[in-house]
Order: C-alpha cells, then structure tokens, then sequence
C-alpha cells in the first residue's frame, strides 16, 4: 500500500474512532445551528451523568451543565447545544486527530490549557483576547468579560494570545490523616513551616521503626508542590522578569527574555549590555533540583509506583498532597475510617534552607538572604478547567454563538451553579450564597486570608516547566524522578535540562514574532 494513502487511512481510522457521542439538551437539531460541547474538566466532568440518584458508585450525579445550556437555549433559539455523554479527558491523541480536520471536533471542547504552546500556528483554536475585552452582557457589575478574572492567574500562551477560558478556581493542599498524627504526637501547628513538614514524616518513620508498623509518609499524585517550590527559590527575581504583561507572573515571552538577558539561568551563554560573553548560572537552579530530592527525602523508596489515594483512603499514609478532586473522592470514600485534615503548602525560610546538610550550603555560596526567598498563596492553585473554542466553530460558523455561551457560563449567577453543583473546584467568583462543599470551606478560607498579604506571591508565579512546550513538562518530570531515585546525577540531569530548555527557547523565538525592541 502507498505509505501516504496508508497514514491517511490511519488518520481517517483514528478520527472515526475518537468521534463521541452527543446528546442534545433538547433532541434533534432541526435545521438550528449545533454546538457541541466536550464536558470534560480537571476536577470533574460535566456531562450529565446517567443516573441522578446518589449511590456509593455515583456519588455526585450531575446535569447542571445540560440545564444551564438549555437555559441560554431559550433565549438563544437558533441554537442547538449538544452535550458530549462522556469527555475525551483531554486526551492529547484523540484530540490531534479530530482537531486535524476542522469540523470533527466540539466546537467547545476541554483540555489541558499547557498544550496550547505546543500547538501554536496550527489554528486549532479561535483566538480570545478581542471577545474577553468585550462586555460580558451576563455580567453587568463588570466593564469585560475578562474582569471575571485575576489576570495574573488567567495565562496567555507564547503568543501573547489566550486561547481557553477557565471555568473554575482550583483548590489545593495537603490532605491528611489526624488520628495518625495524633498518634506520632503531633499537631496541625507543627506542619506550616519546611523543616516542620519534613520532620513530622522523619517522625512516622521513627514510629515505624519502634513499633513495626510499615505506614507511608507522603504520596501525591502529581508533583504539585514542586511547582510552589520553584516560586520559593526564584519568586524574588520576578519584578525583574515580569516587565511585559506585569501581571505579577512570568510568562514565556517574560521567561525567555529573562534566559537570553541572563537574568535567570541554567548554565546558558548570553550577551550582556557591554557587548560581552557571560554564563547566567547564579545557582538558584541547582538549589531548586537540590529542594526536589530533598523534599522526598522521607518518602517510601517506591512512591512513585503507589497508588497514593488508595494508600490514604484506607488509613496507611499520612499525608497526600490534593486537588478539589482528590479531596472529592476522598469525602465520598467509604473506607475512610478517621478524622480528615487538610492544610496549605508549608511556608520556605533561610532557616528551613539551613536546617538540611543538602541545602544548607548553598546559602553561603549564593550569598542567600531572606528577602530572596518567597512564599506563595495557600489554598488554590489558581484557575483549571481550560475549554477552548474549536476549528470546528469557525468551520461551522458558530463562533458567536460558543463565545455567548461561554459568557454565561463563567458569568457568575451561572458558574456559581455549574462549579459548586460538582463539588470539586470553587467557583470563578462565589458570593456569599454560594454552596461551597465543606471540605473545601478551609482552603478557601486560607486563600482569601492570604490575599490580604502583599508579600505572598500567586501560584506558578515562576514555573518554567509549566509555561514551557508540554514535551518539555514531560522531560523534566521523567528526569528529575530520576535524579531523585538516584539513576542519574545532578551534573547529568543539570546538562539535560539546559539542553532541553535551549531547544525550546529557539523554538519560542522562532515561532513567534515576538518584539524584542521591548526586551
């Protein structure tokens, strides 16, 4: 067979496959014009689940999506919404393949929002920067749609452009077991600060060893909390690095142009001011690999291959890191026979730096003082649930139509139901009647308290491997758990990396025709 007409059987294949199936708010379209809609969400999905009645294997039946589009249906008659039965869960294969013919996928489909610089210049996507600078006719306390949002936590792409909206605030923490920390003889007062975190697993471990017990320190999931540590080593250097947007965050544009300035660094050449030759490596990324190893330093040797949430629901762990849908699954877990606590990431000091030979020399060879370390807001991680407006809505000129429906979803008498009805995420902007599930009351709490902190700093406010191509992501994942494990050394993963982020840098600067004059 022709290796051409091969592939594009595979694709067509791969495309007929991936198609979901589609159920309209209100039946057939009748000569309206569809949209379709994925429903999927990183803390829940929103599609309509089968059965409305709560049992122990449906715990959260769900319609408010499907109610909410039939709402704006009415006064939007021209309209059919069709919702999808099940997501794709941003599945990035399933997704290539419909987004490579435009008019297959949803006009409004979810995925993961870090994609988007991997997929620059393919049009999948209907750029939104002009429509959030309209007003939001659902939102009349607000002069644009875009003022739903902090902009510091709302990210554009390398582009400058935003392609998604988010639909929800994510809640984060740290979920743990009370009884078992009563048990080691502890309180929630001795986990806030690095060196407390780290000794309260030291201390289980002690535990273990005196009482023959095998219970798990800490597993997570994903490496959330390594993404707040990087804000930690690198948070002080933002002012200088976030000059483009000034949203209080660094960007891409704002991180490459801090890497090919030398203001934060590697191990790369650059050109200074004078014309010359210099290499930015001013340690802080060593530091932080050297916090990643550190940090686990109590951890069970094979955590990476434990299943955290199973560990935690039946009592054998005492710490799990958490999203709002960890900690949805956990409440709703009958197996959970004791008392749930759950605190913010713990705060990083000089001190916390010195306490640990793996980091305490560090400080005196940086010359490390305490105005160069940073803390970050406890209780959200900022902004999740990414849907982005398809090839497909222009293909099939429903543009204005998915836009609107996005207005009144994020609008906030709308998104007030459709977040806090699934019980996983906070709402974009929740008033005081809004229902907030009680496990998350705390972390929301938490939140508003440390806003009022000028000092703190957001979420990711400096994360290179989350604003960086989604490869990327993936290499310094991979890596780093294998510098930990100890299957590579910090010089070998140190070299990896600066090549990896190298490539992207020259990627970035290629593709996108970024005005250096404002550097």
């Amino acid at each position: 067979m022709n290796k051409t007409f091969k592939t594009i059987c595979i694709m067509a294949m791969t495309v007929c496959l991936a198609l979901p199936a589609f159920a309209g708010c209100k039946g057939g379209n009748g000569g309206k014009k569809v949209i379709r809609i994925d429903g999927g969400g990183d803390i829940g999905t929103f599609n309509t689940t089968a059965d409305m009645t709560v049992s122990p294997s449906n715990p959260y039946p769900y319609n408010t999506l499907e109610k909410l589009c039939e709402e704006w249906e009415k006064e939007h008659p021209e309209y059919d919404v069709q919702i999808a039965r099940t997501s794709n869960g941003g599945d990035q294969q399933t997704l290539t393949a419909l987004l490579s013919v435009p008019g297959n996928a949803p006009e409004i489909l979810y995925q993961n929002g870090g994609v988007v610089n991997s997929q620059l210049g393919l049009d999948y996507y209907v750029p939104l920067n002009s429509y959030l600078n309209e007003k939001n006719p659902y939102d009349p306390e607000r002069e644009k749609w875009i003022d739903l949002y902090d902009i510091s936590e709302f990210t554009t792409a390398a582009d400058g452009e935003r392609y998604y909206i988010n639909l929800e605030r994510q809640p984060i923490g740290i979920l743990y077991n009370k009884d078992l920390l009563t048990k080691i003889g502890l309180t929630e007062a001795d986990l806030t600060t690095f060196t407390g975190f780290l000794n309260a697993q030291k201390t289980l471990q002690e535990y273990n060893a005196k009482n023959g017990t095998d219970y798990n320190t800490y597993l997570t999931s994903y490496r959330w909390y390594d993404l707040q540590l990087e804000s930690n080593i690198f948070g002080s250097l933002v002012p200088e690095l976030d000059t483009l947007i000034k949203d209080n965050r660094v960007d891409t544009e704002e991180l490459i142009r801090g890497y090919k300035k030398g203001i934060w660094g590697v191990g790369q050449s650059y050109t200074d001011e004078n014309g010359k030759t210099q290499i930015a490596d001013d340690g802080r990324f060593e530091l932080y690999l050297a916090m990643l190893k550190l940090r686990t330093k109590y951890y069970p040797k094979n955590f990476a291959s434990l299943d955290a949430l199973s560990s935690f629901v039946t009592g054998k762990c005492l710490f799990i890191e958490g999203t709002g849908g960890t900690m949805r699954q956990v409440n709703a877990n009958n197996s959970v026979d004791f008392e749930l606590g759950v605190v913010g990431y713990p705060t990083l000091s000089i001190d916390d730096l010195n306490n640990f030979e793996e980091t305490k020399g560090y400080v005196t060879k940086l010359g490390l003082k305490e105005e160069d370390i940073s803390n970050c807001r406890r209780g959200s991680a900022g902004y999740a649930t990414a849907w982005f407006v398809s090839n497909s809505a222009v293909e099939n000129d429903v543009v204005e139509g998915c836009i609107d429906l996005l207005k009144y979803l994020t609008a906030p008498a709308q998104n007030n139901r459709l977040i806090g009805d699934l019980g996983g995420g906070i709402p974009l902007n929740p008033d005081d009647d809004t229902e907030i599930k009680p496990y998350l009351t705390s972390l929301l709490d938490m939140y508003y308290e440390d806003c009022k902190d000028e000092s703190l700093m957001k979420w990711g406010a400096f994360s290179h491997w989350s604003v960086l191509t989604l490869d990327y992501n993936g290499y310094f994942l991979v890596d780093t758990l294998s510098y930990i494990n100890g299957t590579i050394t910090l010089e070998s993963l140190k070299s990896h990396l600066k090549g990896q982020i190298a490539t992207n840098v020259t990627q970035f600067i290629n593709e996108n025709d970024y005005d250096q004059s404002k550097w």
